[in-house]
């Protein structure tokens, strides 16, 4: 039986028990959150967030990932949800707590096919750079026999060179790179047919019937682009994209036993993309200028093109739609709208995000922030259009593709990529941008 005091006992104890609890949601209440990329990893330990929000870390910061205490190296790439006090004005959040939501995965499997770029020798394994990737090579692993009817594969490890196919399987290291388990090789002849379709592309300039008559037009296929008339700028565009070529296709031997030569060449139209066709030359709309802040965010749309280019994935997109699409008896008019909308419009899901990849590596190699690769994604992104557009269904959205090479940029900080050191603009860029033309092509001048 309860008597009147403690009644009032428990009702006090009950009382304060919700006081307490009240406490703490106005506390949690109190409390902003924030989730987002790491795009810098300041020398004090502080982040920067995709969006400029800097995060300052306090001793009493804790680092979770999941329901655990997460003992890794916070890297930019990685995704993180903070929750701490925000100053809005100041655009600084005090964490209290710094939740990991993508971390590198050491251990997780990998695969792919790709053009090899570069080969280097160990004393205990050979290293590959293909597919955007380092690709780490035991000595005494066993090549396996390509899965595909009529190549030729190579009898032995040290016979890989830059220039072959190789397709791969393994793991990743803590490093970021990749440890092979199984390689295959084999060596990358050009095909009659693959020759057929360099050939059908190569460039033609048709010349004003008479001075000031009107701009030079660039003659691919089908494809019409009046030619910006500032030799300067067209130079500059050369000399960027020679610099983020692999040094195997700066050989214009090499490149030419492959069926293409690079060139590079601006154009005016509006679209803010670039297009990259099989015979090397890679097309650069005005559009794109204006669009790309700085000259680290063209550069990335231009590897991005650069890679469909040495990756060949204009034959490849072909070969796969003969093989998936011959039971349609598709002619070889249609085989090559094919081709002509994935060049255009984008290729397909494993293309394109190769093709993201390694403009993440050739960026890299050349001295350019890679963070400004997902910044040009953003804006194209907004802008509705730009490097490809939804045309297969297995296609990757910008969402997808930024997720990605997110995951890349987190592989790169654990290699030690030191970002700092890395370019995002230049006076000549500027000076470009500033002056850039402006004239929207009637739309039948382009094959769309």
């Amino acid at each position: 039986m309860l008597t009147a005091t403690s009644k009032q006992f428990r009702l006090s104890g009950l009382l304060l028990g919700l006081l307490f609890l009240f406490g703490l949601a106005v506390n949690a209440a109190a409390l902003d959150s924030a989730q987002g990329y790491i795009m810098e990893v300041l020398g004090n330990g502080d982040l920067r967030l995709e969006e400029g929000l800097l995060v300052k870390q306090i001793p009493a910061t804790s680092v979770v990932q999941g329901v655990e205490p997460y003992a890794g190296r916070l890297l930019v790439g990685m995704e993180a949800r903070i929750t701490g006090e925000l100053d809005s004005a100041a655009g600084i959040l005090e964490a209290r707590e710094v939740s990991v939501l993508t971390a590198l995965e050491p251990e997780a499997a990998v695969e792919g096919s790709a053009v090899v770029e570069e080969r280097r020798q160990g004393s205990d394994q050979i290293v590959l750079l293909a597919d955007g990737r380092r690709l780490l090579i035991s000595n005494s692993i066993r090549l396996s026999p390509p899965d595909l009817k009529n190549l030729e594969a190579l009898p032995q490890l040290d016979e890989i060179e830059p220039g072959m196919f190789v397709h791969y399987r393994g793991r990743l290291t803590p490093d970021g790179a990749t440890r092979v388990e199984e390689l295959a090789a084999w060596r990358n002849h050009l095909e009659e047919k693959e020759k057929e379709l360099y050939e059908q592309y190569q460039p033609d300039m048709l010349l004003p019937a008479r001075a000031g008559a009107g701009p030079a037009v660039l003659r691919i296929d089908k494809n019409r682009y009046p030619v910006v008339k500032n030799t300067e700028l067209q130079l500059f565009a050369d000399r960027l994209g020679t610099r983020l070529l692999p040094a195997f296709w700066r050989d214009p031997e090499a490149a030419r036993r492959h069926g293409y030569n690079f060139w590079f060449m601006v154009v005016v139209h509006d679209r803010p993309q670039a297009s990259a066709f099989p015979s090397g030359v890679v097309v650069i709309h005005t559009g794109l200028l204006r669009l790309a802040e700085n000259e680290a965010q063209l550069a990335f749309v231009l590897a991005h093109e650069i890679a469909h280019v040495t990756q060949e994935h204009a034959w490849r997109e072909y070969l796969y739609h003969r093989r998936k699409l011959l039971f349609l008896r598709w002619s070889t008019a249609g085989l090559g709208y094919a081709v002509e909308s994935a060049i255009r419009r984008g290729y397909r899901r494993d293309l394109e995000e190769q093709a993201d990849r390694l403009a993440l590596a050739y960026m890299s190699r050349a001295g350019y922030d890679p963070r400004e690769g997902l910044k040009i994604l953003r804006r194209l992104e907004q802008n509705q259009e730009g490097l490809s557009a939804l045309l297969w269904e297995t296609h990757p959205g910008y969402g997808q593709r930024r997720s990605a090479l997110m995951k890349e940029l987190t592989r790169y900080s654990a290699a030690g990529l030191n970002y700092g050191r890395l370019r995002r603009d230049s006076p000549e860029f500027v000076s470009f941008r500033e002056k850039i033309p402006t004239r929207r092509i009637k739309k039948a001048s382009v094959v769309d």
